[in-house]
């Protein structure tokens, strides 16, 4: 499942190019073949993303999505890998985590979150992607819970922030 551009179109014009001054706005902003759902795609790679993304046109051009959408998603990469994700954030209402199963350690999960919550954006919540969990496995056993569903012997801070 992928999108499609409407009409063919794909010039490979996209954000780098929009931020970079090369191409207006409305060159960037591309109808899909999904109903009421458009996308500006990445372009091409650049040697430093970060200088473009702290320029204004970042924010205009997410200000100019959100009067033509009740939704903007803004795809990153992992935060920590590099430090784009986090000058993303600044520009956003909300983050949402997205975190393989079984894939990061707590410590690292804790960095990402104090990472996005330096930025002031707020965290909306954790997606958890890939969730292969053997049939019959106790769920309790894998987050430290115990059979009422609380969590033991983690700290009640961590645990009213929702990473107990």
């Amino acid at each position: 499942y992928g999108l499609q551009f409407e009409d063919g179109r794909n010039d490979d014009k996209g954000l780098s190019h929009f931020l970079a001054g090369m191409v207006g706005m409305e060159e960037v902003i591309y109808q899909t073949d999904i109903p009421n759902a458009i996308m500006v795609p990445v372009g091409r790679d650049v040697p430093n993303p970060l200088a473009l993304l702290t320029n204004s046109h970042f924010a205009e051009l997410l200000d100019m999505l959100a009067r033509m959408a009740d939704y903007v998603i803004v795809d990153a990469p992992p935060v920590g890998v590099v430090i784009d994700a986090a000058e993303i954030a600044k520009a956003c209402d909300g983050t949402l985590i997205a975190v393989n199963y079984n894939d990061v350690s707590r410590q690292e999960l804790l960095d990402v979150k104090q990472q996005i919550e330096q930025t002031g954006c707020p965290i909306l919540g954790t997606v958890l992607k890939e969730p292969c969990q053997p049939v019959g496995a106790d769920v309790h056993a894998h987050f430290g819970g115990g059979a009422d569903g609380q969590h033991q012997g983690k700290d009640q801070n961590e645990q009213a922030k929702g990473f107990g």
